[in-house]
Order: structure tokens, then C-alpha cells, then sequence
């Protein structure tokens, strides 16, 4: 395994990647990031021994691998202005083209893990799916063996596949916590805590991931109970009448599917 990285960033990606290399042993030899005290804090907390740069001319120019985790429209720009290097470059987008860093640097790759990241929260990528794309023998070889050493689940992939799949995680993953956000909101106006939900969701992912989701929908729309829904609609008004649309929207795609005779009708 080739040893030497450079983590270019220090957002959430960047600091599971650390997090996760350093766990390996495979503690990278310089992380970048703009604001210098940013990509500090994170090599302190997980791998002090990696040196910190706020300037692209100084990275390390001859590492075996270089992992941009920076943000789509940050890639672009960081990229054109990347010395000339060794070793294989790769970014862990979704919805970037790998053209955007063969444009400068041949021997590249996509390295995108499937999987919801967020500052000061280093995520356990042991099974997490990554989705991978290369025109290069050896990034494709030198990513393989970066995949193995995470324990992760190396899947090709294509521009177009990844665009769409991304469209999917989307769903699953930041509107579900949007509306855990809504539910915590609602919880903690009453004065109880959020965490009593957290059985019910739990069994919710549970059922879905073993069984198909559409097969064990729960709820007033499923039944087409139109008198509960009209009533949670009047409680809505009273405890926050600006998710009212939300509930709605999401009640009538539900009675939609599953009742194509039943429809909300509101005065």
C-alpha cells in the first residue's frame, strides 16, 4: 500500500477521511485547507503528526495520493490551481465530472462514499459504498488498495449513474432528517423530549431496509383516514401553522399512491 496522502480540505468529508486513515495507521502526510486553524484543529485531533498547509504551492509534491474533499463548486477551482504532482488525484463528489481533474492531472479518480458527513462527527466508513470512476490503470489500482485498507465497498460507476443515485440519497437521508427536524420542533413545543421518537424511527428504517418500504407504510394517508389527517391539520394550526403545505404535500403523495380515489379537499 502506498502510504503517502494529502487531504486537500477540512470539512466533514475531510475530517471522516482523516479520521479513518489515521484509525489504519495510514495518517496522511499533509492536509490543506485555506483557513489554517480550520485543518489544525483536525489534524490535532486525529493525526498530529500530519502537517498542516494553508497554501496549494506547498503541499508535498511527490505523495501517492491526493483526496480533494471540498465542495462541488470548489473542486473546479482547486484543481486548476494544483502544481504539477505525482500520484493519483482523487475527489469525493457525486455530481463532479472526473474530466474536472484529468483536464490537469491524467492519473485520476472519483472516490465518493455514500454516506452523510458533518463537522465535528467522524463517521466509521467500514461498509460504506464507494462509488469509483477512472480512466487510469494505475489510480484504478491505487484506489482499490486505498478501498481495501478503509474497509469500504468499492462500486464502479459512471457520471450519470452517480448524478441520479445522489438524487435517491437526497431523499433518503436530507429530507428524512429535515423532517426529523420539523418532529423535534413539534416534541419540544409540547415540553417532551425528542429521543421518545427515536424507537418508532428506528423500527421505521428498520422495516424499510428488510422488507419493501412501500409494504409496511404506516399512518392516516396509507389507511385514507382523511378525518385524522383533518385533524392533525388543526392541531398544525395551532402549533405551527407554516408546516401545514409539508404535511399536505407528503399526505397526498401517500393517499396518491395507495388510494388514487382519495384526494385532501381543504376550504
Amino acid at each position: 500500500m502506498w502510504s503517502k496522502i494529502v487531504i486537500i480540505g477540512a470539512g466533514g468529508v475531510a475530517e471522516s477521511l482523516l479520521y479513518n486513515l489515521a484509525r489504519h495507521q495510514l495518517h496522511p502526510i499533509a492536509i490543506y485547507n485555506r483557513t489554517r486553524d480550520k485543518a489544525l484543529a483536525l489534524a490535532n485531533r486525529y493525526s498530529p503528526s500530519t502537517d498542516v498547509v494553508d497554501q496549494l504551492a506547498k503541499i508535498p509534491l511527490d505523495a501517492d495520493g491526493y483526496l480533494f474533499a471540498l465542495s462541488d463548486s470548489a473542486i473546479p477551482e482547486v484543481a486548476s490551481m494544483m502544481p504539477s504532482t505525482g500520484g493519483t488525484w482523487m475527489h469525493t463528489s457525486a455530481t463532479v465530472s472526473l474530466e474536472t481533474l484529468t483536464h490537469y492531472h491524467s492519473q485520476s479518480a472519483i472516490f465518493y462514499p455514500l454516506n452523510t458527513f458533518s463537522s465535528h462527527i467522524a463517521v466509521k466508513l467500514e461498509g460504506t459504498p464507494l462509488f469509483y470512476e477512472t480512466k487510469s490503470d494505475d489510480a484504478l489500482c491505487y484506489l482499490l488498495s486505498l478501498a481495501k485498507t478503509l474497509a469500504v465497498r468499492p462500486i464502479t460507476s459512471t457520471l450519470e449513474l452517480r448524478r441520479k443515485m445522489h438524487v435517491a440519497a437526497v431523499f433518503s437521508c436530507n429530507f428524512v432528517n429535515h423532517l426529523l427536524t420539523k418532529a423535534s420542533f413539534l416534541m419540544e413545543k409540547e415540553g417532551l423530549p425528542f429521543d421518545l421518537l427515536m424507537p418508532l424511527v428506528e423500527e421505521t428504517i428498520r422495516k424499510a431496509f428488510a422488507e419493501a418500504p412501500a409494504s409496511v407504510q404506516t399512518g392516516p394517508a396509507r389507511r385514507g383516514d382523511l378525518i385524522t389527517i383533518e385533524r392533525h391539520r388543526k392541531e398544525l394550526q395551532e402549533m405551527a401553522p407554516d408546516f401545514i403545505p409539508l404535511y399536505d404535500l407528503l399526505s397526498s403523495s401517500i393517499l396518491k399512491q395507495y388510494h388514487s380515489s382519495s384526494s385532501l379537499s381543504h376550504e
